[in-house]
């Protein structure tokens, strides 16, 4: 009965050397001893962002879990005198494992992954959140909802937003990346100030509230487009390009301009596919409406 308790120790003790190998490789000292095992584990748990050490409740989490992840840094939060006490009796309760050491190095083992995850599921968790406040696209990935609820957006160039407001507007305008976790990363900084990883319990309602606020605030200062025609397209580097303009007066260089441009479609676009030619045109176009952007900074807003 002895002998079969300390292989289970042994078991069990080898198992968490190997979770936390990498911690112990870095202490440079006995990896047998049972204090540079606690050790490492203390120091695998502050390498953990800030909001993984503070968070409380979290909804959509699995109580059970929320309640072994906090069981967990309650343990090791702090460097402890008699590490065998922990690794026998502490974690043992802590893990809710009775006696049962096996059982207890695979609660530890799931608990840890958890844990390490746990920014990346917050993450995914504000996305969802975004999503919703910008009318649910749910089908959409989050690059391409907060693009088409710009492309939705008429206001002139001069309209005075707050810091948040404006810098989310341009990071939206500009914004070409896919990956969803970087996306929420770059709003958190634009609205909480702070990345998601340092986000203290809370935070995320926080977020969702500022987001929304945002959001707002830019509706309330949009324009109706008054003119006539407008027309939108991405351009070639991949931004969408929004114009309103009205049908020129019909004088005689408009005329006369309007028919040459005819007169070379008709002789020269011969050769080429009506879809080319259109192609070739909007190329013209966007170069024109980057001109009257360069041109005219405060006047109305003539793309994106």
């Amino acid at each position: 009965m002895v002998e079969r308790m300390d292989n289970e120790k042994l078991s069990y003790l080898q198992g968490l050397r190997q979770l936390f190998k990498d911690f112990i490789e870095l202490k440079k000292a006995d990896p047998e001893n049972l204090q540079t095992l606690t050790d490492a584990m203390f120091d695998w748990y502050y390498s953990l962002p800030q909001i993984t050490l503070t968070f409380q409740e979290m909804d959509g989490m699995v109580e059970k879990d929320r309640r072994l992840m906090k069981e967990l840094r309650r343990i090791i939060w702090k460097k402890s005198s008699d590490p065998e006490k922990v690794l026998f009796q502490k974690l043992l309760h802590s893990m809710e494992a009775g006696k049962d050491l096996a059982f207890c190095l695979r609660q530890i083992t799931r608990v840890k992954r958890q844990m390490e995850l746990h920014v990346r599921w917050i993450k995914q968790e504000a996305a969802e959140r975004v999503r919703r406040i910008f009318k649910d696209r749910s089908h959409e990935d989050l690059e391409q909802c907060l693009k088409s609820w710009l492309l939705m957006l008429y206001y002139r160039e001069d309209t005075v937003f707050s810091a948040s407001a404006q810098m989310f507007l341009q990071f939206v305008e500009n914004l070409y990346i896919h990956n969803e976790e970087e996306i929420i990363s770059r709003i958190s900084k634009i609205v909480m100030g702070c990345y998601v990883e340092d986000w203290e319990n809370g935070s995320l309602n926080e977020f969702t509230i500022r987001v929304r606020e945002v959001k707002e605030e830019i509706e309330a200062k949009q324009e109706i487009c008054s003119k006539e025609k407008e027309i939108i397209f991405t351009g070639n580097n991949g931004r969408w390009i929004r114009w309103c303009f009205s049908i020129p007066e019909d004088t005689k260089q408009n005329h006369n301009f309007l028919n040459s441009v005819k007169n070379v479609i008709q002789t020269q676009g011969k050769e080429i596919q009506v879809k080319e030619q259109a192609a070739i045109l909007i190329g013209e176009v966007e170069q024109m409406l980057e001109k009257i952007r360069c041109q005219n900074p405060k006047k109305e807003q003539s793309e994106e």
